[in-house]
């Protein structure tokens, strides 16, 4: 075991504390903008975002398309405010959580593994963008952690093709809010609460404080890890030792089980991805950042795009867990939908 972990060291990589086996408890859907695919009057496709999926005024993200959309005209008849670009792999239809005494799991379950354009070609590409959480005590996500995964596909000598399967710390990294102004500065602290509401919102440094890198904290001990699923490719894990962050095991049972705290799971390609700018609606108003929806924003996304986040607010048991809930901890939510106001 010592000659294992000297090699794995030698190599870049890292050893974990314990064995990461994950295990998931809780589960959210995510709205699916695949199968919004239309067909066009000119024989070619756009991808809609069904409404009540995306909303800026709530920090919530429908965007796994390109950055312009425009009014397309719907073979058969009618229009629709559509995208020529769609990503699978940008695509979150859902969300797992769960723990055990070393580790917090987290699952994010994209649509695919293509990129599809209006001409009806897919392009292979795996999950070679960028996948992350924001993990907080606070419920606007204040004072919090935001961790990421940079194309898990490829890290640990893995390819699109042959991607890495086995938890590594490499290509895995977090920044900490260390003075509670991610959602707003001051009494302006609010995911609902944007720089459109009140210019003051904006006024903040976002997770200011580089903490892990290629999964260490502060260069020590190894905290974070990624994978992408053996079984399901398009699926990316992470395994989180998350007393070293200053959470404790009960900490995290109530935020993956909403009844405190703050969990946010995102994938991103285009912008933006910068951890001093998060929250996105204090960084930007709501014309800076765009919508899908004609009637917010006539040309489409904007500064955000190439987005999708899933807020774990109202999440339900997995099926193998409705047992040992009911009878430990009683039933948590009653249905799995996504928190989204349309007051943007």
């Amino acid at each position: 075991m010592r000659v294992l972990a000297a090699l794995l060291l030698i190599a870049g990589g890292s050893v974990p504390a314990a064995a990461i086996s994950p295990v998931y408890s809780q589960y959210m859907t995510d709205c699916n903008t695949g199968s919004n695919q239309t067909s066009k009057t000119d024989g070619k496709f756009g991808w809609s975002v069904s409404a009540g999926c995306d909303s800026y005024q709530n920090e919530s993200y429908e965007r796994p398309t390109t950055q312009s959309f425009e009014v397309m005209n719907k073979q058969g008849g009618g229009t629709f405010f559509g995208a020529k670009e769609y990503f699978q792999n940008l695509d979150i239809v859902k969300g797992q959580a769960g723990a055990d005494n070393n580790y917090l799991y987290i699952s994010i379950k994209l649509n695919g593994l293509n990129r599809l354009t209006e001409n009806g070609v897919a392009t292979f590409e795996s999950l070679v963008y960028w996948y992350g959480i924001i993990l907080s005590k606070n419920a606007d996500g204040a004072n919090g952690w935001l961790m990421w995964a940079d194309q898990p596909s490829l890290a640990n000598g893995g390819s699109e093709m042959s991607p890495n399967t086995s938890f590594t710390a490499l290509k895995t990294f977090g920044q900490q809010d260390t003075n509670g102004d991610v959602g707003g500065s001051g009494i302006n602290n609010g995911l609902s609460i944007t720089k459109s509401n009140n210019a003051s919102a904006a006024v903040g440094n976002g997770f200011d404080l580089a903490r892990i890198q290629d999964g260490k904290l502060d260069g020590g001990t190894s905290v974070l890890f990624a994978r992408v699923n053996p079984v399901d490719h398009s699926e990316v894990e992470f395994a989180i030792r998350y007393s070293l962050l200053g959470f404790t095991l009960q900490d995290v049972r109530d935020i993956i089980s909403g009844a405190s705290g703050y969990l946010d799971m995102r994938s991103a390609k285009g912008g933006p991805k910068d951890p001093q700018n998060f929250m996105w609606n204090d960084e930007y108003t709501l014309a800076e950042a765009g919508s899908p929806y004609r009637s917010q924003s006539p040309n489409g996304t904007q500064n955000i795009y190439e987005v999708d986040t899933l807020q774990f607010a109202d999440p339900v048991p997995e099926p193998a867990t409705w047992l040992s809930m009911i009878m430990g901890f009683g039933v948590v939510g009653a249905v799995a939908r996504r928190r989204r106001a349309m007051t943007a």
